[in-house]
Parts: C-alpha cells; sequence; structure tokens
C-alpha cells in the first residue's frame, strides 16, 4: 500500500530517494541545485511529499505558497518512471490537494505543463494536459507562458492549469499578471524587467478564460 507523506528532513533516507525519481525525471537545466533545494526544504519555502512503497519512494513533489495569495505552486511532480500507469497520479493528485488546504497552505493549486503545441513528445505532453483535466484542473486559456530558466536551445513555451474550488470560468487579467509576476521573482529569482516576463504579460488580456 502506498503511504503519502511530508519529509522536512533532509538527512532522512526518504529525502535521498525522492532525489532518485527527481533526477530520472527531470532535465539538469530544470532542476534546482542540490544545496538550494535543501536549503528552500530546511527554511519551509519548499514543501515536499513523497508517495512510498515498501520503503522506495514512488512518487514526489514539491510546493511553494505564493506569497499574499491562495494559490499554491506545484513546482515539481514526478512518479518513478516504473511504477506510471497505474493510477498512482492521481492519488497523488487528489492527495496534495487535500493536504495544501489541511495545513492552511492555500486554497487552489498552480501548475507548469509543458504546450503539446511545441517541441517533441507532443503526443506524451497531451496525455498530460488531458491528464490533469481529468482530474478538475482549468488551463488558463492563451496565456503564452514560458519557462524561465531557459536551456540553449531555446524558449520552452508552457501552459498554466489550475484547480480551483468553483466554476469559476475566468480570472482577471492583472490578477493573473501579479500571479506569474510572483512566480519569476519568488521561485526563479528573476529580476522584475525579466524580458520573458514582459513577453507573457503581451499575451494577457484584461479576463482571461478558464478551460
Amino acid at each position: 500500500m502506498i503511504m503519502f507523506k511530508e519529509i522536512s528532513d533532509v538527512s532522512n533516507y526518504y529525502f535521498t530517494e525522492t532525489l532518485r525519481v527527481y533526477i530520472e525525471n527531470f532535465p539538469e537545466f530544470e532542476r534546482k541545485p542540490l544545496s538550494v533545494l535543501q536549503e528552500k526544504i530546511i527554511n519551509g519555502l519548499f514543501r515536499l511529499y513523497v508517495g512510498s512503497l515498501k520503503e522506495q519512494v514512488v512518487s514526489m513533489a514539491l510546493i511553494q505558497s505564493i506569497q499574499n495569495t491562495s494559490y499554491v505552486l506545484l513546482a515539481y511532480i514526478a512518479i518513478d518512471r516504473k511504477y506510471q500507469g497505474k493510477g498512482i497520479g492521481s492519488r497523488f493528485i487528489k492527495y496534495l490537494l487535500r493536504v495544501i488546504k489541511e495545513q492552511s497552505l492555500g486554497k487552489y493549486l498552480l501548475m507548469e505543463v509543458e504546450n503539446p503545441q511545441f517541441g517533441e513528445k507532443r503526443v506524451e505532453k497531451e496525455k498530460r494536459v488531458r491528464f490533469y483535466k481529468k482530474l478538475g484542473a482549468k488551463e488558463l486559456k492563451d496565456v503564452k507562458y514560458y519557462f524561465p530558466d531557459q536551456p540553449e536551445t531555446g524558449l520552452i513555451e508552457m501552459i498554466l492549469m489550475v484547480f480551483l474550488e468553483s466554476d469559476t470560468d475566468k480570472l482577471e487579467g492583472d490578477f493573473v499578471k501579479n500571479l506569474i509576476k510572483k512566480i519569476y521573482l519568488e521561485l526563479y529569482e528573476q529580476e522584475p524587467d525579466n524580458t520573458l516576463l514582459q513577453k507573457i504579460f503581451e499575451s494577457i488580456s484584461k479576463e482571461v478564460r478558464l478551460i
């Protein structure tokens, strides 16, 4: 039986196990250096949650509350490749949605998901978007969001998705801009005049539809 829990001790065995899943699933340019990861967890900026089966970590997630909002960013989520396709992902997401409320971290879970219209592995990316929508997530329509820590290969266009409690079908454009600015500054430690940030803002209309 899979057990989900939070890990706050970076000297813990499960933290070492988490690193294995983290490194396997994320390219180097997307990963935080180990020292940064440890510091953020110790200081409470990142909250680490794992799913374990027989002492082995089979799922991991790092989340960060976006200051002065009711939103929590799902910065990283991964399932051990040997356990993908077994329903662990959906159970893990439901656990995270419950725990952020129980621990008063926020009300809404926000995610950065690779846009299936760009780059390689488009079928896999589209499957991932459908998976989140099936669980209740909504896409911020027509917001051209870019991953800020870009590799030399060029821009990576993303989709922002959010789990909301209500049937809301739109968000104010200025609110979305402020949310994205906070992600760039707080999570990725970018400067306010970041050129990608300005490019994103240009794509955001007065109201952003949720689909």
